[in-house]
C-alpha cells in the first residue's frame, strides 16, 4: 500500500530543507531500474517480493519488453525517518519527512551469510537477491540520500554560478541561490513529453495533478510542445532582462547517426536511436510512414606522413598563389589541444609547454595561427609567411576551417592534421591581388596537401568491459572473435566458489550493433557487458584511395550519403580549379 498521498507530497514540497533531488544513472541493463524499484518498494508503492520484476520506471511497451528503461522517468517518493536514525544529523531540516525527487535514466562485508541455493544465482537474480538481504533501501540508500545529498537550499547557494548565464548578483541569480519561493520564475525545461497535457507530479506512468509546484522541485508541465523543441528556460512575462540556464553539456560528440525519409512526401510538413524513431513515428509526424537506413557511424579524417610536396594553388585571376603543405600533429600535442593546455593565442603559456613539455623548439609557438576548425579541434595552422595583412590572414583561417571541417576523402572533419601556409604570391597592383579568393585557395591547398600526406580514416572505438562466470567464457571469446574484438586483459577473479572472469577490450563502434544482444544470447544472459566511448579514435590502415580497400567502401558510402559523389579529387585538380 501507498504510504502517502498527492496532497502530502505537495504539502512537503514546501518544506526546501526536506528535498532531496537524484538521478540514478547507469549502463543499459546494469540495474538501474532494479534499484529505483528498491527505493520505490520504500515507499510502498511496490511489495518487496516484486523487486526487480516490476520495473516501475519502465512506463514504455518496449522499455518493458527490454527489462529496461528507455526514457528517463520521474517519480516522488516519501520517506519517514525516526528520531534515531537522524540524531547524527546536523543538516537543518523541518520535521522527519523527506520528498525525494527521483528521476531514473537510461543506460546513453556485510556480515550477511547467504543460502547455498542463493550461491548459485546469476546476472539479474543475483542483484534482486543483493538488493533485498544486503542493501534493504529503507535502512540505508534512502537514509543515505538524505544524509548525504544536499537540499535545494543548500545546493543552490554554490551550484547557481554554474546554472546562470548571467550576472550573478541581479536579482534571477540571487532568487536561485536562496531557492527564494517568493523570487521570479526560473523553470529549466530538459525534457520534452508530448503526452503531458498540465501541471502535474510524475509518477512514473502515473500523473497527479497539482495547481502550483514550489521552487527547488521537478515539475511535468503542458503547453510547451509549440514553442520549445528541446530545452529552455521558463520565466514570467515581466522578467524581460533575465538570463537563461545553461543547457546541459555532453562532453562526447555524438558518432552514431541514422538517415529517415518518408515513403509518401504528401501531406507530411542502436537501442536509444531505435526509441527516438519510434518515438518520431508515433509523436511527431502524426504516424506517417518513413523510410529508415542502416545505422551509419561518423568518421574522422588524419594523415599518416607529410606531404609529398608543397601544394601551389593559383588564384582565379592566376596572378597569385598559395603554398601549404601538412604533416600529423604528435599525439601529445592532439591531447594537449583536446585538454585545453594551450592555445595559440597566449605564446608566453603556450611557447613554455610546448618547449618543456613536448619539446618543441623555442619559439616555435609563435608561428602558430589557430587551431580548428571552430578553433578548438586538434588541427593547427601554422605561417612560415611574413609581412601578411591581418584582410588576408583572416582569409586564410576561413579557407582553413572550412578544409578543416569537411576532409577531403569523405566530407569527415580532421583530426590531428597540422598545415604550414609556407608562401604567398601576390601580385604588385593591389587591384589584381583578389583577395576574395584566398579563402577557396587555402582551403583547395589544405586538400590537396591532405591527399599527397598518405590521408586515412579514424574510427571511433568503444572500450568493452564484460563481466562472465567460467561456464560462459568459451561462448563469450566466440562473440568477441566474430564481432573483431581486441582483448586487452582478462582477470578472475575468485567468488563463492564459482569464478568470476572480467575481460577488457576494444571494440569497433561499427561493429558493435547487436553486440550486447548477441552476447546475452550466447551465454543466456550469464555475462553482462558494459560499452564507453571515451574519445577514442583508432586508424584505419588500410589505403581509402585503393579502390578495393575496406576504408574506401567506408568513404564511398559516406560520400553516397553526402551526395558528393564517388569519385574523390585530385591534388592537380585541386591546384588548377579555381
Amino acid at each position: 500500500m501507498v504510504k502517502f498521498t498527492a496532497k502530502e507530497l505537495r504539502t512537503i514540497m514546501d518544506k526546501r530543507n526536506n528535498i532531496r533531488n537524484m538521478s540514478v544513472i547507469a549502463h543499459v541493463g546494469h540495474g538501474n531500474s532494479t534499484l529505483t524499484d528498491s527505493l520505490v518498494t520504500a515507499a510502498g508503492i511496490i511489495a518487496q517480493e516484486d523487486v526487480g520484476d516490476v520495473h516501475m520506471t519502465d512506463t514504455r511497451a518496449d522499455g518493458a519488453e527490454r527489462g529496461s528503461t528507455i526514457k528517463s522517468t520521474g517519480i516522488y517518493l516519501f520517506h519517514e525517518m525516526s528520531d534515531e536514525s537522524l540524531k547524527l544529523y546536523k543538516g537543518e531540516r523541518d520535521g522527519n519527512g523527506y520528498l525525494i525527487n527521483l528521476i531514473d535514466s537510461p543506460g546513453h562485508k556485510l556480515g550477511v551469510a547467504m543460502r547455498n541455493d542463493e550461491k548459485k544465482l546469476m546476472g539479474k537474480a543475483l542483484m534482486k537477491q543483493v538488493m533485498k538481504t544486503w542493501l534493504p533501501a529503507s535502512r540505508a540508500l534512502l537514509e543515505m540520500i538524505v544524509y548525504h545529498l544536499p537540499s535545494p537550499s543548500k545546493a543552490q547557494t554554490y551550484r547557481v554560478e554554474n546554472l546562470y548565464d548571467g550576472p550573478l548578483d541581479d536579482a534571477y541569480a540571487t532568487a536561485i541561490r536562496n531557492c527564494d519561493p517568493e523570487g521570479p520564475l526560473m523553470l529549466y525545461v530538459s525534457k520534452m513529453i508530448p503526452s503531458v497535457q498540465r501541471t502535474v507530479i510524475w509518477m512514473a506512468s502515473k500523473l497527479e495533478a497539482v495547481e502550483e509546484v514550489p521552487c527547488g522541485n521537478t515539475v511535468a508541465m503542458a503547453g510547451l510542445e509549440e514553442s520549445i523543441t528541446n530545452n529552455a528556460t521558463l520565466t514570467n512575462e515581466k522578467s524581460v532582462d533575465a538570463c537563461p540556464i545553461r543547457a546541459m553539456k555532453f562532453s562526447m560528440p555524438p558518432v552514431v547517426r541514422v538517415a529517415v525519409e518518408f515513403k509518401n512526401q504528401a501531406g507530411v510538413g542502436e537501442l536509444h536511436l531505435d526509441v527516438c524513431l519510434e518515438d518520431l513515428k508515433k509523436n511527431f509526424v502524426c504516424g506517417a510512414e518513413i523510410i529508415v537506413y542502416p545505422f551509419e557511424v561518423d568518421f574522422l579524417e588524419t594523415v599518416l606522413t607529410a606531404s609529398e610536396r608543397d601544394v601551389r594553388c593559383r588564384f582565379k585571376n592566376n596572378h597569385n598563389f598559395l603554398c601549404m603543405s601538412s604533416q600529423p600533429l604528435e599525439n601529445e600535442v592532439v591531447e594537449a589541444i583536446n585538454d585545453g593546455c594551450f592555445n595559440p593565442h597566449d605564446n608566453f603559456n603556450a611557447s613554455k609547454f610546448l618547449s618543456k613539455k613536448l619539446n618543441w623548439g623555442e619559439g616555435g609557438v609563435e608561428n602558430i595561427w589557430c587551431f580548428g576548425p571552430e578553433t578548438t579541434s586538434p588541427n593547427m595552422l601554422t605561417d612560415k609567411c611574413k609581412g601578411l595583412t591581418n584582410e588576408m590572414k583572416n582569409s586564410v583561417l576561413s579557407g582553413f576551417h572550412l578544409a578543416s571541417k569537411n576532409g577531403v576523402l569523405a566530407g569527415q572533419e580532421m583530426h590531428g592534421i597540422s598545415f604550414t601556409v609556407s608562401d604567398i604570391g601576390l601580385h604588385a597592383d593591389v587591384n589584381k591581388r583578389g583577395l576574395d579568393r584566398v579563402a577557396s585557395a587555402a582551403r583547395r591547398a589544405a586538400l590537396a596537401s591532405q591527399l599527397l600526406a598518405k590521408p586515412r580514416l579514424l574510427e571511433p572505438v568503444y572500450l568493452v568491459k564484460i563481466q562472465a562466470p567460467e561456464q560462459a567464457l568459451n561462448a563469450v571469446y566466440g562473440v568477441l572473435n566474430e564481432k573483431r574484438v581486441e582483448v586487452l586483459k582478462e582477470k578472475k577473479i575468485q567468488r563463492f566458489g564459482n569464478p568470476l572472469y572480467i575481460i577488457k577490450g576494444r571494440l569497433a563502434i561499427q561493429d558493435s550493433f547487436g553486440f550486447s544482444q548477441s552476447l546475452s544470447d550466447a551465454t543466456s544472459n550469464q555475462a553482462v557487458s558494459l560499452l564507453m566511448f571515451n574519445n577514442r579514435w583508432e586508424v584505419m590502415y588500410s589505403d581509402p584511395l585503393n579502390a578495393r580497400s575496406p576504408a574506401a567502401e567506408h568513404v564511398n558510402r559516406i560520400r553516397k550519403r553526402r551526395g558528393l559523389g564517388l569519385q574523390i579529387t585530385t591534388p592537380s585538380d585541386l591546384e588548377a580549379k579555381f
